[in-house]
């Protein structure tokens, strides 16, 4: 059974609060899917504006911290599922003038790698 709820990505509240009434409504999490993205460009690095920069890496990076940080522990009190981070190749190899994407996506990567 699948439900949508709304929430702000990079926005820890609406994060755990997604998170929360998901597993209360169906009294366990099996599996949660981080599938933000946005990009701008292409844009040079010089010409990027430091709102735009933060406002990607938030999306696209933050986004996905915040959902495993408030799953982690509902999935492990239920006993185990899935997790899935997706990024994009532009994490590998980078971009041409769309250095906030790469960024935040090559930050998915190895965010992904960290958890045990």
């Amino acid at each position: 059974m699948a439900e949508f709820i709304g929430a702000d990505a990079p926005k820890a509240s609406d994060v755990e609060r997604a998170i929360r009434t998901t597993a209360n409504t169906h009294k366990k999490l099996d599996i949660l899917v981080n599938n933000d993205g946005i990009t701008k460009g292409p844009l040079p690095l010089e010409d990027l504006e430091e709102e735009l920069w933060d406002k990607i890496l938030s999306v696209n990076l933050k986004s996905i911290f915040l959902g495993c940080k408030y799953a982690i522990p509902i999935i492990e009190k239920a006993g185990g599922g899935v997790i899935i981070n997706t990024a994009s190749i532009g994490g590998v190899r980078s971009q041409p003038e769309r250095s906030a994407y790469s960024t935040s996506k090559g930050g998915a990567i190895i965010l992904t790698k960290a958890w045990p």
